[in-house]
């Protein structure tokens, strides 16, 4: 990472492993631009400095592997991973405090050079999915009723209930997993599921009945709808088809307007919403990913998403609050 001058414009930096599709289409949009930028991988970051002075008239300043960070920088977080730990570090506690020591470090130098980030780690943390459909209802989204439980027997009354007025009941993972898809299922009768269910909590919902599912990609002000078309109508979670493709879906206003203010009450600049438009055409939110994939949709749909967010990340070096690119 290179040191700006006064009033020089910095870069742009990618957290992400060096063969993230992702990342390396969004470099080269932000190359386009004629702007600097790289794609950092964390798991190479040998050493970390943060200086806080103890005079206020004094600035922090950071450096990752001896570069310096700078406020006229821009970070995107796409997806940072974890930092690898010496292998002499064994005891189990140990190593999940040194992730905890690392974590932190990153995070705080980051912020304390003034970097632009998008998203915010904190913000991002604090995206859960139970927070998302919460934010999302006093966005004015529709959301689907809702029960997070580990408890067999109040599922199973959720499920009852949901039988009783028409729906399927589904399940879903609380977290976004990089390493794993963790798709939406539908709930399986209580003799199957008591062993297991009371080792986590889960998101019990009511089913909402395609329909077509929608993913919508934001970046800044910025956001484009796709229509998912999959060959099998029966399936709850549309990522299960690996041959499913998208057309362009139009937002309508007030879908629109709620989704900018479930990004600005969450603090995201990005991230990519699953929709579902039901059989009677009302459009419910199931949940925003901030780390979400979006390159399937600029395929198909012949829209540049990965240009509108270099514009964003090219814009926050100059004004980190601004809000779109």
């Amino acid at each position: 990472m290179h040191k700006a001058g006064a009033g020089e414009p910095g870069a742009v930096y990618i957290v992400a492993a060096p063969n993230d599709v992702h990342a390396l289409r969004v470099k080269e949009e932000v190359q386009y631009f004629g702007c600097d930028c790289h794609i950092v991988d964390l798991s190479t970051l040998d050493s970390l400095e943060l200086t806080l002075p103890a005079s206020v008239d004094a600035a922090p300043s950071a450096s990752w592997n001896g570069r310096p960070l700078n406020r006229t920088d821009s970070v995107w977080l796409r997806r940072p991973g974890l930092k690898q730990i010496d292998p002499h570090v064994v005891d189990d506690d140990l190593r999940r405090f040194v992730l905890r020591e690392w974590r932190d470090a990153i995070n705080s130098s980051l912020r304390a050079a003034g970097c632009a980030l998008v998203n915010d780690p904190a913000a991002t943390a604090e995206a859960t999915k139970p927070w998302q459909i919460r934010s999302a209802l006093e966005s004015g989204l529709r959301v689907p009723e809702s029960l997070i439980t580990n408890n067999s027997k109040d599922a199973e009354s959720f499920r009852e209930r949901c039988k009783r007025e028409g729906w399927r009941t589904i399940y879903k993972p609380l977290t976004f997993l990089n390493y794993h898809m963790g798709e939406t299922r539908e709930l399986p009768p209580l003799n199957e599921l008591e062993e297991t269910l009371h080792v986590s909590p889960v998101i019990l919902q009511r089913c909402i009945e395609k329909g077509f599912d929608v993913r919508v990609f934001v970046a800044g002000c910025y956001m484009k709808g796709a229509r998912i078309q999959t060959r099998y109508d029966e399936l709850i979670d549309w990522r299960l088809d690996p041959a499913c493709t998208c057309v362009g879906w139009d937002i309508p206003g007030p879908v629109q307007h709620g989704i900018a203010r479930l990004m600005r009450r969450l603090g995201l600049q990005t991230a990519s919403l699953d929709l579902r438009v039901d059989e009677n055409g009302d459009i419910f939110f199931f949940e925003a990913n901030p780390g979400g994939q979006f390159l399937f949709v600029e395929d198909e749909t012949k829209s540049n998403l990965s240009r509108e967010l270099a514009r964003l990340l090219i814009a926050r070096r100059k004004d980190p609050h601004c809000p779109s690119g």
